[in-house]
């Protein structure tokens, strides 16, 4: 088997087990630049009960401008597939395809994410259909990718005075940070090095004063750091609840109450998001220039290497992002899932005693809860090597600068 460049497309997710068909071709239309949305995409896929069929995605594509043709092929054909495309999958999913070598197939599933495949594997799953696509002549990029920068500036329209406050404060912090150090080595050099005694007094009371104006700013900090997630949470509720209540029949048809309704409660978590780690990750950046530039003053050799780590420590966060992006957005699926299978479970109580279905249902009911607990088992562990990235680069940032 020849090895064949691999292509890499835009992940996008299902958000329910019968959508895999549409969501592999929204991330087909993407990798040629049309972003269509998941739900529109549903409706020209005639997703049912059932899911969809290879035909049908094939004639949606056409309405995109896409010419799709479906084919069965063996393993040993695949290198000739033009990359990306669609793949029948285990006989019951489709998933994306963007390259195979000899020991490995590269594939973006619609219900997990990207994955790569040991060709073992690959051979045992691989249903035999392949989708292929390739632009026409009425193909037009259409939409926008979906970035996490936008939507934040969108979340967080109308609210530039608390975040300037914030801000403004949190570069106000950095001068107790450049003097609290700075103690440190007057009370050594001047005190006990050189006896000077009678600067204690001074110091001590420069000190305490630093350390009040310091809890000042922390308090007033966190002040507005309340006022803006208040804002932030209460805002992003109500523009969430005006959009729900213009969606069409068939959103709320294609949608279990309880998933909805833990997507009202995701507004907090995301206000909090914003308004604790992401502003405070700004504030922190800030402040990093202005010590970089003071430690440029002190000695340039410990700098250039607290900075290459620093350097490291960004470069590994970026290659995580996207498993800890996908991983995030499934478990927030799942969880609205089991809401989902709670609310509907309790509202039909009744009629579930009276059929004597409540082990049907309890054991649909564990098996969604147990799809829970294992991806949050699983996103546990990435975010525990993530989280001692940091750590050990700390660690090794105090040897190298020691050893210097």
């Amino acid at each position: 088997m020849c090895a064949q460049k691999r292509v890499r497309t835009t992940t996008v997710l299902q958000m329910e087990e019968l959508e895999c068909g549409a969501a592999s071709l929204a991330m087909i239309l993407a990798y040629y630049g049309a972003y269509i949305p998941l739900e529109r995409l549903r409706a020209e896929c005639g997703v049912s009960r059932d899911g969809s069929k290879a035909s049908k995605i094939i004639l949606a594509a056409k309405k995109f401008g896409l010419d799709g043709k479906g084919y069965r092929r063996r393993l040993s054909q695949l290198p000739q597939t033009k990359f990306p495309a669609i793949i029948f999958w285990d006989m019951n999913h489709f998933v994306v395809l963007e390259g195979l070598d000899e020991k490995k197939a590269y594939i973006n599933d619609p219900g997990i994410g990207r994955r790569i495949i040991p060709m073992a594997d690959f051979k045992t799953s691989y249903s035999g259909i392949v989708l292929e696509f390739t632009k026409n002549e009425s193909f037009v990029r259409q939409g926008k990718k979906k970035t996490i920068g936008p939507m934040i500036r969108k979340r967080m329209s109308g609210m530039k005075t608390v975040l300037m406050y914030v801000l403004l404060v949190g570069l106000f912090l950095v001068i107790p940070g450049f003097v609290i150090p700075s103690f440190s080595r007057f009370f050594v050099d001047e005190i006990m090095v050189n006896q000077s005694k009678g600067l204690l007094k001074p110091l001590l009371i420069a000190m305490g004063l630093t350390m009040v104006i310091q809890g000042a700013l922390v308090a007033l900090q966190q002040y507005y750091l309340k006022r803006f997630h208040l804002k932030l949470a209460l805002s992003s509720s109500a523009k969430f609840l005006d959009h729900l209540f213009k969606m069409p029949v068939d959103f709320f048809v294609q949608r279990m109450p309880g998933e909805i309704c833990n997507r009202i409660l995701a507004n907090d978590t995301v206000a909090t998001l914003i308004s604790t780690k992401i502003t405070g990750a700004v504030i922190n950046l800030i402040c990093v220039i202005f010590y970089v530039v003071i430690m440029l003053c002190y000695d340039v050799p410990l700098t250039l290497i607290c900075i290459v780590v620093l350097l490291l420590n960004f470069l590994i966060l970026h290659f995580t992002k996207e498993p800890l992006q996908n991983g995030t957005f499934k478990a927030q699926m799942e969880m609205g899932k089991l809401y989902g299978y709670t609310m509907n479970g309790i509202s039909l109580i009744e009629t579930l005693k009276a059929s004597g279905l409540e082990n049907d249902f309890f054991q649909s009911w564990a098996g969604q809860q147990a799809k829970v607990v294992l991806h949050n088992q699983k996103m546990a562990r990435i975010s525990f090597i993530v989280s001692q990235v940091p750590k050990t680069l700390t660690s090794v940032l105090s040897l190298l600068v020691l050893s210097v």
